[in-house]
């Protein structure tokens, strides 16, 4: 057969012709015949004196026979052809094999420390006395809440958590209150009805873990001792903090108290003045002058016991002491009580209680003053007399358990000061507080438990006025109408253009999408910029965001195919090793339209759109609601975001198509037969390379670039397959559907943001990112010698600094967002800071510039279950990073390092119709030289 090969003569081809006008035909049976005119001016192979060709290497010339006999240049030993297949890891060294095995710990560490916080949070959640659970992450019992009881204590205890959204515990009107310390079970309700509904009293044992009131216990008494947080199972009869008024007790009548809750009676030289100072603010009760000193409470309800708790002063000797506040000796203080005997009718027989003696309180000149209940800050001598006005010599709290004998419906209490010193022996008493105990086992009692089913009911019906997440069934406006009307916060404008719907899980897709838009905006720019700068070819064309830049690198760039290419007889291998070769890929139509599109993944997102856009009110808005704190403060910044829930609809759509796309064009071809690539190797050393391409896929592969290759079973495939589908499964929309659809709480607050995060992962990485998590896991968590070695290897190689440095810069930044997100005290937010700039940033940085010489991202061709099939591994250069961590273009003067910084290794995963054939061509092995691979 004779074959016509056009030859276009120019400087350093294979013939060195006179004349250049025009091109000479060489034909070629059975070796190669010149024409004459070519024939007389070609140089001669030295070993057969036959016509022979410069070759690249060296410049001599030999002929092809003898150039190609030992697959060595004859002249310089140079390889004749190079190929792929020579990838070899050297010895990194025992250190970089320790910071391979010191990734694979901290990244188990990570895992474990990760699951280990979210046990613990789910283990440690805090119930409330009506029964809600606290699911605010980590939440504690913290927030002090005082609840007026309208002036009434009911004979069940508390009342519903509904009836407490009036203003609560005003100083003019409240007189029985509880205060105790509670939790957030739904923010959405809470912050949407003005810190009204949405929090309860914590309840069991969780919760007395916590210290009382969250470290704002203050005047609280042993009522809270070994108890922590937990409700105390009672009320607030008696509370004067002596802040509210002055006036003197001597006064007949008495003065009227401001304080509603301040229930005295009568009293002699008792003043309400700043003359003794105070403990939680100027004022104080004290206690001076001539023949009498006391003061008597009004008839408490104490028939089930309680305590009494306040704060008492002696005044100062020496220096510290004044004239309105002067020193105490012998002024021993009396504490009375007399219980009701009769209903109706006061008891003035008092009975003596306790003493307070003064030699029990030191009086050493110096004066105290507390800032913490824990802390005392100690003052000289040489104070101004105005700041010795506001000095404690005692600071503790005192708080006594009222004796059985002291338990009525009607029990006051007296302080009395028996024997002092006229003009001396001065004292006060400061925050007194009185409380009272609920009937035992009243948290078992039938109208107790009534008033809890009825908060339920009442609380559920705000959670769906209110938009909020916890709500597990949809109200119809008349509905609302008529179930509203007594939410706080709820507006009858929500009826018909604005119901709000808390932003939760609607936030995973919103934040998904601006990662698919970065990705395309970033794949996109790379395109760009490349066609500027004429480096075209260095842009992925294989990894596009979601799908979509394929085609954009399609209309953009031009298509090199083998056949349009003609090329020099000097480049040729020998006659006994195939030059070009077309390989088929196995094609399964079963596979590819039964499994994967008629069950695997296209009915589950079709049912899931279907059920999104029929459940999708064009009335309802999503709420996204954040809170930024600019200062350390408590002050934050309300920023929110309004969006229908259409925009919602649309955006999972698209996510979920994109991802089912990219995966279909990329892995499983599984649009039609004809997306199918053909693989073209062309081994003629000129071209060195194979080609992938289909009609909206193409990849240009040298032959160099290979690296390994080894089979892998049918059973591995299925397996592949099996990550495939579950990979581009429509998490966005069924992450929207629970949403709108009202799934029950308990069961949305695990599922929702755990497919919200599916959702993130799969914009940010691509639709295979369960295929690329595979082989991630298996590299970085193996045992195999070889590969610590590689993995070693990676550690040390010069692109990891640059990425690192890219991803500090990166998280510093997201660093800052985070911490307007978050309320945290200051040190913490300090914490937090560093370790996202060091762990989520420079960590994370480090890990992806070692992946970049992995072999984690796959091109898996699967078309066909039944049979094996080879993996092939090859480095893909490139001058242009991904979406996501390192400089868009590299524009380092040197070449080599803007590839060593984006270079990656890459898989490639088929089976064809000659695995054989196809390794041998790209081993460049001759014909019969190699039975097996």
């Amino acid at each position: 057969m004779v074959n016509q090969i056009h030859v276009n003569v120019k400087p350093g081809e294979y013939l060195r012709a006179k004349d250049a006008k025009k091109p000479e035909i060489v034909t070629s049976t059975e070796g190669i015949e010149l024409t004459t005119e070519a024939e007389s001016d070609a140089i001669e192979c030295p070993i057969c004196l036959a016509p022979g060709f410069e070759r690249k290497c060296c410049g001599a010339f030999y002929c092809n026979e003898h150039y190609h006999r030992t697959g060595r240049c004859p002249n310089c030993d140079t390889p004749c052809i190079e190929r792929g297949f020579t990838f070899k890891v050297e010895d990194p060294g025992d250190r970089a094999i320790g910071y391979g095995w010191g990734i694979t710990h901290s990244l188990t560490v990570a895992v474990i420390i990760i699951v280990t916080v979210i046990l613990v949070n789910e283990g440690s959640r805090r119930w409330t006395v009506t029964g809600y659970e606290c699911y605010k992450w980590y939440d504690r019992c913290d927030m002090n809440k005082c609840i007026d009881l309208n002036n009434t204590l009911p004979p069940y205890g508390l009342t519903s958590p509904t009836e407490w959204y009036q203003p609560t515990c005003a100083v003019e009107t409240s007189v029985n209150k509880v205060r105790g310390a509670s939790c957030v079970f739904d923010p959405e309700v809470y912050r949407r009805s003005g810190h009204a509904l949405g929090y309860d009293l914590c309840w069991g044992v969780m919760a007395m873990n916590d210290e009382a009131m969250g470290g704002m216990r203050g005047n609280m008494g042993h009522e809270f001792d070994n108890k922590g947080a937990k409700f105390t199972g009672g009320a607030y009869v008696f509370e004067d903090d002596f802040e509210a008024y002055t006036g003197s007790f001597s006064e007949v009548p008495l003065p009227s108290f401001p304080q509603a809750s301040a229930l005295w009676g009568n009293g002699t030289n008792a003043e309400v003045s700043n003359k003794c100072g105070g403990y939680s603010g100027s004022n104080s009760l004290r206690f001076s002058g001539s023949d009498d000193r006391w003061a008597v409470t009004a008839p408490l309800d104490l028939q089930y016991g309680g305590f009494l708790n306040f704060r008492l002063k002696f005044a100062p000797e020496g220096s510290a002491a004044t004239e309105d506040c002067n020193s105490a000796f012998i002024g021993n203080v009396d504490l009375y009580y007399a219980a009701e005997e009769e209903p109706g009718v006061l008891n003035n027989n008092f009975t003596k209680w306790k003493s307070f003696i003064v030699t029990e309180y030191p009086l050493d000149g110096r004066c105290s003053f507390l800032f913490t209940h824990k802390f005392i800050f100690q003052i000289t001598k040489k104070l101004k007399k105005k700041h010795v006005l506001f000095c404690w010599v005692k600071v503790e709290l005192i708080s006594l358990s009222l004796p059985k004998s002291a338990w009525s419906a009607g029990t006051r209490f007296m302080f009395d000061q028996a024997v002092f010193v006229d003009r001396m022996d001065h004292f006060a008493i400061d925050d007194m507080h009185v409380f009272h105990k609920f009937k035992p086992k009243w948290d078992h009692m039938k109208d107790f438990q009534r008033v809890k089913r009825r908060t339920r009911d009442l609380i559920e019906d705000a959670k769906c006025c209110l938009g909020s997440a916890q709500c597990s069934r949809r109200i119809s406006p008349i509905e609302k109408k008529k179930k509203c009307a007594w939410v706080p916060g709820f507006t009858s404008g929500y009826d018909e253009t604005h119901e709000p719907m808390n932003a939760t899980p609607p936030l995973y897709i919103f934040l998904s999408v601006i990662m698919f838009v970065a990705r395309f905006v970033w794949a996109a720019g790379n395109l760009v910029v490349a066609q500027i700068a004429g480096h075209e070819n260095d842009v992925n064309p294989v990894q596009p965001p979601a799908g979509w830049c394929s085609s954009i690198r399609g209309c953009c760039s031009k298509r090199l195919r083998a056949s349009a290419k003609i090329y020099t007889l000097d480049e040729g291998p020998p006659a006994n090793m195939a030059s070009e070769r077309r390989f088929f890929v196995d094609d399964d139509p079963v596979w590819r339209f039964g499994i994967f599109l008629g069950v695997g993944t296209v009915p589950w997102i079709l049912i899931s759109w279907y059920y999104c856009i029929k459940l999708a009110e064009p009335d309802v808005i999503i709420d996204m609601y954040r809170k930024l704190h600019l200062t350390a403060s408590d002050t934050s910044t309300p920023v929110t975001i309004e969006l229908p829930l259409w925009w919602f609809v649309v955006a999972v759509i698209v996510l979920d198509a994109g991802a089912l796309w990219y995966v279909a064009k990329r892995h499983i071809f599984a649009t039609w037969s004809n997306a199918v690539p053909a693989i073209d190797v062309d081994a003629r050393p000129s071209r060195g390379v194979m080609t992938l391409s289909g009609p909206t896929d193409y990849e240009e592969i040298k032959l160099t670039d290979f690296k390994t290759h080894h089979r892998i079973s049918a059973r591995e495939l299925q397996w592949l397959g099996a990550a495939a589908i579950v990979g581009c499964w429509p998490f966005a929309s069924v992450t929207l559907l629970m949403h709108v659809a009202r799934i029950p709480w308990p069961v949305a607050r695990v599922i929702l943001p755990m497919f919200g995060s599916f959702t993130m992962v799969k914009a940010y990485v691509g639709g295979d990112w369960l295929l690329r998590g595979i082989f991630w896991f298996d590299w970085f968590f193996s045992r195999h010698l070889d590969d610590r070695e590689e993995l070693g290897a990676r550690t040390i190689e010069r692109r990891n600094k640059p990425i690192m440095r890219v991803a500090a810069v990166t998280s510093f930044l997201v660093g800052l967002t985070v911490l307007l997100l978050v309320d945290f005290p200051a040190i913490w937010k300090t914490i937090l800071f560093l370790f996202i700039i060091t762990m989520s940033g420079t960590f994370w940085g480090f890990l992806c510039g070692v992946a970049h010489g992995l072999p984690v991202e796959p091109r898996l061709i699967l078309t066909s279950l039944k049979e094996p099939g080879i993996i092939l591994r090859y480095q893909h250069n490139s001058r242009f990073s991904l979406p996501g961590v390192g400089p868009r273009c590299c524009r380092h003067p040197s070449r080599h390092v803007c590839v060593d910084v984006h270079s990656r290794d890459r898989l490639l995963i088929l089976s064809t119709d000659d695995d054989q054939g196809l390794y041998e061509m790209l081993k460049g092995i001759t014909q019969g030289e190699l039975t097996d691979f």
